[in-house]
């Protein structure tokens, strides 16, 4: 298996790991809010952390492959920085506004989230959390990278780590979730830039990382302090990404297949649409018992959720490859 991955080629695994992220988050996580959190429990709860935790690893080290090693000047920086604010922010102000018409959110809600202030005042909303969340990671992300080096890396990351945990104690701001996800973006730019994804993916660390994970596992069932829980949270979401990159190897051929190509094409919108459409579906129809509402929106929300995904972000594609043609004109 070759595990070797150069600059412009497609990391097929992360294709099959945002389907499987996209469909457990979409297809199950969140539609227990509507079927009276029906698959709430422990096992679901940490099956959650780890695949948003996945999204945010593939997002630090596609933001890093992305990013100039040799990106020194603020020029670069900002061109950076509208690059992948383009790809994203326009997709998730129109979901906010979604947000707002269906009333998920508030007016002073939806103006925190455009902001990117609602993960700092600790308001952030369900689902668009995340997106803030992320755009955040993007804005340190230079300062984390620039002139790049293993021991200057760390400081900034510890510096950006300890400016979060000054703003929670002594103002109490900032949502803790940008703690818990900050170290596996982390880990994610440090696997591309110092080339470890085929290191991570070796058996000996996947057994390894799998170890630690089910010992972190049965930890977290057995304590009840918070912050220790938090910890051994953030251990195992970190210690998940090795096996599961493993396991997303071991599919065979997936840039040929066109279903999981196009589920993670439209995974982002995915995402950013689903809660208003299961809101517009739930307003026409509202099954009574929380079986039929399950099928429901399984079987007419979720199919809805990635059509209109798939064409929402290929419309917006198009725009934006219309857009750069007429500025090189």
């Amino acid at each position: 298996m070759n595990l070797s991955i150069d600059s412009t080629s497609r990391i097929e695994r992360f294709d099959l790991l945002r389907c499987f992220a996209i469909l457990y988050i979409v297809g199950l996580w969140h539609i227990k809010d509507y079927v009276s959190n029906m698959f709430l429990c422990t096992a679901s709860e940490l099956t959650m952390y780890v695949t948003l935790g996945i999204f945010v690893f593939m997002s630090g080290y596609l933001t890093s492959r992305s990013y100039s090693a040799n990106a020194t000047t603020s020029k670069s920086y900002s061109t950076f920085l509208a690059r992948r604010f383009i790809r994203i922010y326009p997709l998730y102000a129109f979901s906010g506004v979604l947000f707002l018409i269906t009333g998920l959110i508030t007016i002073r809600e939806l103006i925190c989230q455009l902001l990117l202030i609602d993960m700092i005042l600790s308001i952030s909303c369900a689902t668009l959390w995340f997106v803030s969340m992320t755009c955040l990671f993007y804005i340190v992300f230079p300062f984390l990278v620039s002139r790049f080096n293993l021991s200057t890396f760390f400081l900034r990351s510890l510096a950006v780590v300890v400016v979060i945990i000054v703003l929670r104690t002594c103002f109490n701001i900032v949502d803790t979730r940008l703690m818990l996800y900050f170290p596996v973006f982390l880990f994610g730019v440090i696997t591309e830039r110092k080339q470890l994804l085929h290191y991570i993916c070796r058996r000996n660390v996947v057994i390894l990382c799998t170890l630690l994970g089910i010992s972190v596992c049965l930890l977290y069932i057995n304590y009840d302090r918070s912050y220790i829980k938090f910890i051994l949270q953030i251990i195992f979401i970190n210690s998940c990404v090795p096996p599961l990159l493993f396991l997303a190897g071991i599919y065979p051929n997936t840039e040929n297949n066109q279903i999981i190509s196009r589920l993670s094409y439209s995974s982002f919108c995915m995402y950013l649409l689903h809660r208003p459409i299961f809101d517009v579906l739930l307003r026409f129809y509202n099954p009574i018992s929380d079986i039929h509402r399950l099928c429901y929106l399984i079987l007419i929300g979720l199919p809805l959720t990635f059509i209109s995904a798939y064409v929402t972000q290929a419309g917006y594609d198009g725009l934006r490859r219309r857009y750069r043609a007429y500025a090189l004109q």
